[in-house]
């Protein structure tokens, strides 16, 4: 035991001790950098929007960020010019590490034509449906007197009449010439403030009402915020009592500003709580005499 004890006290023992805590220290710190340069230490980075850029400019900002790309599909849409970036992920503003690949949609060069599919005499509905999977957009339903009531009569294009077979480029907006019925027709103006302009289109469509002017509040800047905008008030007003003539134009101020936009309200919703107001009525007249 007492040879034991003067062997760890001893110079000899002391000095390798001292040696191997050291080279434990620096194979400690070694590994500790090697990972912290290979996992970059946790630090990521905000994708930046690349909507809208061609792909040299995708290429040159996204090498500064040390980020990879793939173009994985391309598609036509107006949304963008030719040739620039549709689609993206991961999404803007998400964090990503360095080396991550960003996978992109791209607007395609040369817009793919499409034949026009006759949907003469068949139901405004059937015919949106048709169209819309042709990869058409549906623009003004303009109404004339006659039996067939919401029937497709004649299909133009800027003002153009179309026949089917007509090749035309895909994404064209295609307004519809519709029969109003021998009567005198209404519709009520539904309520869309809340909503996205695509999807206050089709509830309006649904009305066999059109979308008219569309004002944009300051805070409507760029592409980006056009389609992250909402609709903060509409005229004429979500109206059931004055009804509109078939195919009125509602016209629609949108905005990106939370505050502005009010939270959607279901039509339903708001007829239920007007009839239960007008319920109300004659008893709160009967208390007061």
């Amino acid at each position: 035991m007492k040879r034991f004890f003067r062997f760890i006290i001893s110079r000899v023992f002391l000095l390798n001790f001292l040696l191997a805590l050291a080279i434990s220290v620096v194979i400690f710190l070694a590994v500790t950098q090697f990972l912290k340069i290979y996992t970059d230490h946790g630090k990521s980075y905000s994708v930046p929007n690349l909507i809208g850029l061609q792909e040299p400019e995708v290429k040159d900002l996204l090498n500064q960020l040390d980020l990879r790309y793939i173009i994985v599909d391309s598609l036509y849409t107006k949304q963008v010019s030719l040739g620039a970036i549709a689609e993206q992920f991961p999404k803007p503003d998400f964090h990503v590490k360095t080396g991550r690949t960003i996978y992109l949609i791209k607007n395609s060069e040369m817009p793919e034509m499409i034949p026009l599919p006759n949907v003469k005499d068949i139901s405004l509905r059937r015919a949106k449906s048709t169209l819309e999977a042709y990869g058409f957009t549906i623009g003004k339903l303009e109404y004339i007197p006659d039996i067939g009531v919401n029937v497709v009569l004649r299909v133009k294009s800027k003002g153009e009449l179309l026949k089917p077979g007509d090749e035309l480029l895909k994404g064209s907006e295609l307004d519809l010439v519709l029969g109003q019925g021998l009567s005198d027709e209404k519709t009520f103006v539904p309520n869309v403030e809340g909503l996205s302009i695509n999807a206050a289109t089709t509830l309006l469509n649904e009305k066999f009402l059109n979308v008219g002017a569309m004002i944009y509040a300051e805070d409507v800047q760029n592409l980006k915020d056009s389609m992250d905008a909402k609709i903060y008030r509409q005229y004429p007003a979500f109206d059931t009592v004055r009804n509109m003539n078939l195919g009125t134009s509602v016209d629609l101020w949108l905005s990106s500003d939370t505050s502005l936009i009010p939270t959607y309200v279901p039509d339903s919703v708001l007829m239920d709580s007007l009839y239960r107001v007008n319920d109300t009525l004659p008893e709160m007249i009967e208390d007061e005499d």
